[in-house]
């Protein structure tokens, strides 16, 4: 039997702009879980920087090199 492999699941991959945030802010508020909220609110701030981090040039090339 072949193995299956899993690779793990991050929701701050999928959470690519602002509507795509409040929507997901929006359901886990639903649910009324402290904890749930808090998992949310840390994969919203790593998604953000994620984009952040997508958005900042290397500080060792100029513009000319892009």
């Amino acid at each position: 039997m072949k193995a299956i492999e899993i690779s793990l699941f991050d929701a701050a991959e999928y959470l690519d702009s602002e509507q795509a945030i409040a929507e997901y802010l929006s359901a886990v508020k639903e649910e009324n879980d402290p904890v749930l909220l808090r998992g949310a609110l840390a994969n919203i701030a790593k998604a953000r920087s994620m984009a952040k981090d997508v958005n900042v040039r290397p500080m060792n090339k100029s513009v000319s090199d892009q």
